[in-house]
């Protein structure tokens, strides 16, 4: 059974002998998307986060959850190199994590490319409602194939260093 907090928090009270909690299932649902596992506390409960779901894409505005674990290191527009002074633009935002961390979908979509591009390295595109689009790059594994429905929350792959990164990050 489960106890309901007053925070976006569930807590499992799990018998990890019935198949109601078990790990396998807690696991499968963690990976094909809809709940994230955020820790498990003392008692043994299983901290689960609900994965918000929008009514579309433009609703999500601000309350996206951020795909990995990490820091910012880019952020989005026009800067300028401090070694050779030339003046880039970022299209996203670095953000800077453990190599091999889980890469999460933001919201629910279709994964409609999947490829290789020239100083990003391993990317996937997932297409969203009203002609959005959500961009992962410097995947190390990817996980998902193309034309594949992609849940919120599911993992699509792993933070890596491809494209020529100069620390293992997601874009």
């Amino acid at each position: 059974f489960f106890l309901k907090q007053k925070t976006a928090y569930e807590i499992y009270q799990c018998d990890w002998s019935s198949d109601v909690c078990s790990s396998d299932l807690l696991e499968q649902q963690r990976v094909t998307g809809g709940v994230q596992q955020v820790g498990i506390n003392s008692n043994t409960q299983v901290l689960i986060r609900e994965v918000p779901k929008f009514s579309s894409f433009p609703n999500a505005k601000g309350q996206l959850p951020w795909p990995v674990d990490g820091s910012v290191v880019t952020w989005f527009g026009m800067e300028r190199n401090s070694d050779t002074g030339t003046i880039t633009e970022n299209p996203g935002i670095d953000i800077q994590a453990r190599e091999g961390s889980e890469v999460l979908a933001v919201q629910e979509g279709i994964c409609t490319r999947i490829t290789y591009v020239r100083g990003f390295g391993n990317t996937v595109l997932i297409s969203h409602e009203d002609g959005y689009y959500t961009v992962y790059a410097h995947l190390a594994n990817i996980f998902i194939g193309e034309n594949e429905q992609i849940d919120a929350g599911r993992v699509i792959g792993t933070v890596g260093q491809s494209g020529g990164a100069e620390s293992p990050r997601l874009h």
